[in-house]
């Protein structure tokens, strides 16, 4: 993509919504794969106090499995700042001299040269990252296939068309002649000739009630995506290239209904083998023509503008047609104010020009010639970029809501 600068990456395509864990580390362990390792967003001061960077990328070098122990060893791309619980440099209770002589690693010397590689426990990873990515090496699949197609833009009914009939789609026969399932993977690319074009989401659906045959209504339910395992003897799936809808990285998500859901504390009711807690069932209805999903997520009550999997507590299933709808423990629930509520929108109309001003550097002599804005005591600031004299959201960047300082110390600093 000749950078950073585009919508939506990650370092692997073998992508599961579920985590299990248990099978996770199976396939850490006996996979033939490349994998990496990323966090999310995080507290600074809870990143330092365990050493890790948020929203950054490890590489994983070793995954092992002693003693009844589950460890993997990583490193940090930047070939510092290392990993300081337990397992780390700095753990002297858990290195003992048996378990370093099994993983070939002295702890004294690894103290004393950060280099950024470390060992970990698997708990932790589970804890304190957000994703396992895995780029499985494709010597292991005795059969492949690669198929070039194209989907004519003028075909395009609309997002989340609720007529399937116009995407492309594909007829998969799978003959599987051993005794055990098979699994399979499909990928999905797109061919990208101008980084800026890349606007739009696209994803794989697969049905496997269809026996091949095309797919008319959206309705029908989807079985798998990505991956799956296809049974012994012959089975056909029908596989449709679609637009996903509600994408959580899009700037414009954060402006989407919230509501603020509490789980009660624990009561004599509530743990009574005869008195089951009860279930709350979410639904969500709209407008037929509309793809609505649902998801309960941890936030501490706070607005969600991204989401990463492991804050999903409950959702939907996909996306569906007017109504959706999932199951939870008791909750109580209010509503979230929307996103500016309360604030008085002002737009400021402004330039960074090399040359005149200072392009957000602090310490340029040209710095107060930047767009300006009157501080008020709280403000939520996005910044957009120009197009045709067209403010796209989708192109901008949102700052969180932050204190400003008086007019007079602001103009100082």
């Amino acid at each position: 993509m000749g950078g950073y600068d585009f919508l939506g990456s990650n370092s692997g395509i073998d992508l599961h919504k579920d985590f299990l864990k248990d099978s996770t580390w199976k396939r850490l362990l006996d996979g033939d794969a490349l994998i990496s390792i990323g966090t999310g967003h995080m507290n600074e001061d809870e990143a330092n106090d365990v050493g890790i960077v948020p929203t950054h990328a490890y590489a994983v070098l070793d995954v092992r499995e002693v003693y009844g122990l589950r460890l993997l060893q990583i490193k940090n791309p930047w070939s510092h700042k290392r990993w300081i619980g337990p397992y780390s440099h700095l753990d002297s209770t858990n290195w003992t001299p048996e378990l370093m002589r099994e993983l070939d690693y002295d702890r004294i010397p690894a103290a004393l040269n950060d280099d950024g590689i470390f060992w970990i426990d698997f708990d932790s990873v589970c804890q304190y990252f957000d994703s396992i990515h895995m780029n499985w090496n494709p010597e292991l699949f005795k059969y492949f296939d690669t198929i070039h197609s194209s989907w004519n833009l003028n075909s395009w009914l609309c997002k989340d068309s609720p007529n399937l009939g116009y995407n492309p789609q594909f007829c998969l026969e799978i003959r599987n002649d051993d005794k055990e399932d098979s699994p399979v993977f499909l990928l999905l690319s797109k061919h990208i000739t101008i980084s800026q074009e890349n606007k739009e989401y696209i994803t794989l659906h697969v049905y496997n009630e269809s026996k091949g045959e095309r797919i008319y209504y959206s309705s029908e339910p989807c079985w798998k995506q990505a991956r799956f395992n296809a049974p012994p003897g012959i089975s056909r799936y029908t596989v449709v290239v679609a637009q996903p809808g509600g994408n959580t990285n899009c700037i414009s998500y954060l402006k989407n209904p919230q509501y603020c859901l509490s789980l009660p504390s624990s009561s004599p009711n509530n743990t009574n083998k005869n008195n089951p807690k009860p279930r709350v069932m979410l639904m969500l209805e709209g407008p037929i023509n509309v793809a609505i999903n649902v998801k309960l997520v941890w936030s501490k009550g706070k607005r969600v503008s991204s989401l990463s999997p492991k804050d999903i507590v409950v959702q939907s299933r996909g996306y569906q047609r007017g109504f959706c709808y999932c199951e939870i423990d008791d909750i109580k629930f209010s509503p979230i104010p929307s996103e500016g509520a309360g604030l008085f929108p002002e737009i400021i109309h402004g330039e960074w020009i090399p040359g005149v001003n200072a392009m957000g550097r602090i310490n340029n002599n040209e710095y107060r010639y930047n767009p300006k804005i009157t501080p008020t005591p709280l403000t939520n600031i996005k910044i957009f970029e120009n197009h045709s004299s067209k403010l796209l959201g989708k192109e901008g960047a949102v700052i969180d809501d932050v204190v400003l300082p008086p007019r007079e110390e602001a103009i100082e600093k």
